[in-house]
């Protein structure tokens, strides 16, 4: 039954949500998580193609929502679990996730929201995922006077007792990848080029997420972020100044090698069934080393007996 009262800040929660709300609306759809469900994430949200004529959404996305006055996103184990050195659920949610998560910063004042990619993250889950405690998310002050920030490994601040002597890492995220003003969304053309970044932004954690469930250690991140509308204001308004790097790791044991190969198996397959129908035997000499090596059962029997070149 309610006490006909609630605590004043999570009331401006809630307004900075309406807020977001209103604002990527502007962009595509966005559809709130419930407050029960709601696991880390706020809003699930994707972008309007409407250039041609016809609207349709794609490029989905989730966003987690922090005020302006309390911007980072700490992700710790709950107190019942601090001195469980083996509890890691508080983060292992982020690395599992199949859609991209955005840390959207909200300014009531300015009444605009901050768009942060938390690709940087995956340096942990490929690098030191066995060492991790708590997982420290922290955006880059919009007012810095910096006209360039660079994105490199989490910082390693050492173990902390509240995650079971384990460490915690704090991942910069540079500048913001898009920034929407109230005072924009009129504006069709800044729109049309807002979301062209965003989209950036979304095919590069997909694509990492991906690589992640595949077992293989790859992924994309932007290394170099700038204040919004410093350089390049008219063709891309907003983050990264296309300062995208990427980095690739070694497996780490021969499970995640036969995860990562099995995942080859279809595109090498595609591929000599192609070079084979094309009637390029050299090219489809070639690939017979690599697939050889693909673990027992990812080549369905059907597909070696057309192959012979290869598994004869």
């Amino acid at each position: 039954m309610s006490t006909g009262t609630r605590y004043y800040n999570w009331r401006e929660g809630d307004r900075s949500e309406y807020l977001a709300v209103y604002l990527l609306s502007a962009l595509g759809l966005v559809t709130q998580v419930p407050r029960q469900e709601d696991i880390g994430f706020d809003l699930v949200c994707n972008l309007a193609e409407q250039e041609s004529g016809i609207l349709s959404f794609r490029h989905h996305y989730l966003v987690s929502l922090k005020s302006a006055s309390t911007p980072r996103a700490v992700l710790e184990p709950p107190e019942s679990k601090e001195k469980d050195p083996n509890y890691s659920e508080h983060f292992n949610w982020l690395f599992h996730l199949e859609l991209p998560l955005m840390l959207g910063v909200v300014d009531k004042k300015k009444q605009e929201l901050a768009l942060y990619s938390t690709l940087p993250a995956w340096f942990i889950y490929h690098e030191r995922l066995n060492e991790c405690g708590i997982i420290e998310l922290v955006p880059h002050p919009r007012d810095s006077k910096e006209q360039q920030v660079g994105v490199d490994r989490p910082k390693d601040r050492g173990k902390d007792e509240k995650a079971g002597g384990r460490i915690r890492f704090e991942v910069n995220l540079g500048f913001p990848v898009l920034v929407l003003n109230v005072n924009e969304l009129q504006d069709k053309d800044l729109l049309k080029r807002k979301k062209h970044s965003l989209r950036r932004a979304i095919d590069l954690g997909i694509q990492s997420a991906r690589f992640a469930w595949m077992g293989t250690p790859f992924f994309w991140w932007f290394n170099i972020t700038i204040p919004t509308g410093f350089i390049y204001e008219k063709t891309n308004p907003d983050g990264y100044n296309g300062g995208v790097a990427w980095l690739v790791g070694a497996c780490r044991n021969s499970e995640q090698l036969g995860q990562m190969m099995a995942w080859l198996a279809p595109g090498l397959m595609s591929a000599a069934l192609l070079f084979k129908q094309a009637n390029q035997p050299d090219l489809l000499k070639s690939l017979r080393e690599a697939m050889r090596l693909l673990p027992g059962g990812s080549v369905p029997p059907e597909v070696q007996k057309a192959l012979p070149e290869i598994f004869a």
